[in-house]
């Protein structure tokens, strides 16, 4: 039988272990991804909320805290949620975890009840990679259109130069335009895992990105950082961007084109 694991950013699953093994603060998160969360949230005001999309039991918000904003979570993984809210709750922090998958953020966004209008950045922290190409290019142009207009999406991906990647380079299995199944190269995990699926990216998968959800890629903020694994004492390899939303014109003549759309699709 073949034991699939998959990320609890997109469905229930075992891929990250919940049962209270997962100690937050372990594994601090790389101070190029705390400044540029401090950087967003320096421009924001109270009341307005950053999206932690795929936020497993809440990393961003125990190791950084913001001042002005407060984050939003989405996860597929209801303990991870429960352990979120805990921590949140025992910190007195506002930040708030919904169960959802982000592959229908815009369905999720609406059964929460989030005031939309204060949707001012998005982050996907080590999370995009499990999604294959496609996939990353719809959930991205949802997320674009969740947010305000020249919001900033903060993306840490698993990158090409990855000690997985390398490994199923040299057997001969890896796939520069696909999810690969990083199984067969991996320690830690359960004995019975034959699937942990890991999309590898590079400069030019951020540039593609960008153009096909209509996002500005902030060239100077992209490289390479490297964080420890969750599942061993490896040193996983990841791609730091931040991209941008496009002006007010850009969601007025989208809108308007919806609209149109909508009206063609009723006439009888």
């Amino acid at each position: 039988m073949e034991v699939r694991i998959k990320m609890s950013a997109v469905e229930t699953s075992e891929q990250y272990d919940y049962d209270g093994t997962y100690k937050l603060g372990e594994q601090p998160v790389h101070p190029v991804v705390l400044d540029a969360l401090k950087g967003v949230d320096s421009q924001l005001h109270p009341g307005d909320i950053i999206l932690d999309l795929g936020s497993g039991p809440g990393r961003l918000s125990h190791e950084a805290p913001t001042v002005n904003a407060y984050f939003i979570a989405i996860d597929g993984d209801p303990e991870a949620v429960r352990q979120y809210n805990e921590s949140a709750s025992s910190r007195g922090s506002s930040d708030r975890a919904h169960h959802g998958d982000i592959r229908q953020l815009e369905q999720t966004l609406s059964q929460t009840g989030v005031d939309r209008r204060r949707l001012r950045g998005a982050v996907f922290h080590r999370v995009l990679h499990v999604l294959d190409p496609q996939e990353q290019v719809d959930v991205l142009k949802q997320t674009r259109r969740a947010l305000r207009p020249n919001s900033t999406i903060i993306v840490t991906s698993a990158a090409d130069d990855d000690h997985k990647a390398q490994a199923l380079r040299a057997r001969g299995l890896y796939s520069p335009d696909a999810v690969n199944n990083c199984a067969p190269v991996m320690s830690g995990l359960p004995e019975e895992t034959t699937f942990f699926g890991v999309h590898f990216a590079d400069e030019k998968h951020l540039k593609n990105l960008a153009k096909s959800s209509h996002l500005r890629l902030r060239n100077q903020s992209v490289r390479r950082i490297r964080e420890r694994s969750g599942y061993s004492d490896a040193t996983n390899s990841y791609i730091f961007a931040e991209f941008q939303t496009p002006g007010r014109l850009f969601y007025a003549k989208e809108k308007l084109l919806d609209s149109t759309v909508r009206r063609v699709r009723r006439r009888p």
